[in-house]
């Protein structure tokens, strides 16, 4: 049981790292006039989209390496009821308007502009919705995949 929810832990921490690395990249990637719509803070459909799929991936990574800590499927399990939990949160209290103190968005920004420019962008409602449900997806789809340990008839444990 304490293996399951250190491997929860463990893998949660690994989504955040790796969504936090996916991001970074995709946003540099994508750059400012495709992340954002129409000269404005609000993120473009295309941005909203590939978040979700980094958040796929990070947390299809994040529910292996849960499953490995724990040596069941049930870390992976254990890290999806993690992930519906602060996703359910994080959806019902996050704010989808814009600060009030939010400049307008420049024509051009340089890099490091850019890279400090997510606080005056929220997503919208319906993302952080999805977010919750591709991070539980990905988690259980990592379960699907850690393979399941049968018992041997013998009931000795086999590899």
């Amino acid at each position: 049981m304490l293996r399951i929810a250190v491997g929860a832990i463990v893998g949660y921490i690994c989504i955040g790292l790796l969504l936090a690395l996916l991001l970074t990249v995709t946003a540099i990637a994508m750059g400012p006039q495709r992340v954002y719509a129409d000269e404005s803070w609000q993120p473009s459909i295309a941005w909203c989209l590939a978040s979700l799929g980094a958040g796929f991936i990070a947390a299809a990574v994040g529910g292996l390496v849960a499953a490995l800590v724990a040596a069941t499927r049930g870390g992976a399990h254990a890290l999806c009821s993690l992930v519906c939990v602060f996703g359910f949160s994080a959806a019902i209290f996050s704010d989808a308007a814009p600060p009030a103190d939010a400049p307008p968005r420049p024509a051009e920004m340089g890099f490091i502009d850019y890279l400090n420019s997510a606080r005056y962008s929220r997503v919208p409602k319906w993302v952080d919705w999805a977010n919750m449900a591709m991070l539980a997806a990905g988690t259980l789809t990592a379960a699907r995949l850690y393979p399941r340990r049968t018992p041997s008839p013998s009931g000795a444990p086999h590899a």
